[in-house]
């Protein structure tokens, strides 16, 4: 992380949720960059160029493809902080990705104020730095 903020990547294959979480995401005064992408391989485009302190990974984008995503993630930028969304919470979902090393797993469609929460700690931690 920068003294900067925190830099972002939103990866979310609908936009009603992606437009929500960037919305709220940019009001946080410790958010310096938030990058969105709608599939697996726009956002290995956005590594090519920018590298986040912490990415939201969408479980089912392309299809279910997000746990290959998260594996890539933390192959190649162990350093980023990955956090999986899905609609639904079920144990399975969540145990997959922890055991893939996802930092945390949110139901998008129950927990956005959670999601929020956990940003904002971050930026507060941050700016305590």
């Amino acid at each position: 992380m920068t003294t900067n903020g925190i830099t972002l990547f939103l990866v979310e294959n609908c936009s009603l949720i992606l437009n929500r979480l960037q919305s709220s995401l940019k009001k946080f005064e410790g958010v310096k960059e938030i990058f969105t992408a709608d599939s697996v391989a726009s956002t290995l485009e956005l590594f090519k160029q920018h590298t986040p302190d912490f990415i939201f990974i969408d479980f089912h984008v392309d299809y279910g493809r997000g746990i290959e995503l998260l594996k890539h993630v933390k192959q190649r930028y162990p350093g980023v902080m990955v956090v999986m969304l899905c609609n639904e919470d079920l144990h399975a979902y969540r145990d997959f990705c922890f055991s893939y090393g996802a930092d945390g797993f949110f139901d998008k469609s129950i927990e956005v104020k959670q999601i929020l929460e956990l940003v904002k700690s971050i930026c507060a931690t941050q700016a305590a730095l």
